[in-house]
């Protein structure tokens, strides 16, 4: 083999070698840090998903622990009146603005709708039967 052959050869090797190398310590030392960076990310991203979730539950859940003591809405399913729609639902009533509720529908037994509106403007949107 000349002199040629050998020095192509060991440069060949030493690239081939370096390249090795830096593979094996780039998987070994900079894929691992990116993979805790990346677990490091997706928890905080986890947790702050999942305490709105449960700021959400806990809001929903006082809502129904007010309303679910409401035996009036019950009363007035059997029997519609203006009265019981002034005193609550009337947007001089501060309850829904407060609770941020922009929906409201309510049913009887029968499924038929008794009371429903919608939009923080309760005016536009509101049916009686």
């Amino acid at each position: 083999m000349s002199i040629r052959r050998k020095i192509a050869l060991l440069i060949f090797l030493v690239f081939v070698s370096g390249f090795g190398m830096s593979y094996v310590l780039y998987k070994i030392f900079i894929t691992e840090h990116l993979k805790k960076l990346d677990l490091f990310f997706i928890d905080r991203e986890f947790d702050t998903v999942l305490k709105g979730v449960k700021n959400s539950i806990s809001f929903v859940d006082s809502i129904g622990k007010n309303e679910a003591y409401w035996d009036d809405i019950y009363n007035f399913t059997l029997n519609p009146n203006e009265e019981f729609i002034k005193s609550n639902f009337d947007s001089s009533n501060g309850t829904l603005y407060d609770l941020e509720i922009n929906f409201y529908l309510i049913l009887n037994r029968n499924l038929d709708t008794v009371l429903y509106r919608c939009n923080l403007d309760l005016n536009r949107c509101s049916h009686i039967s």
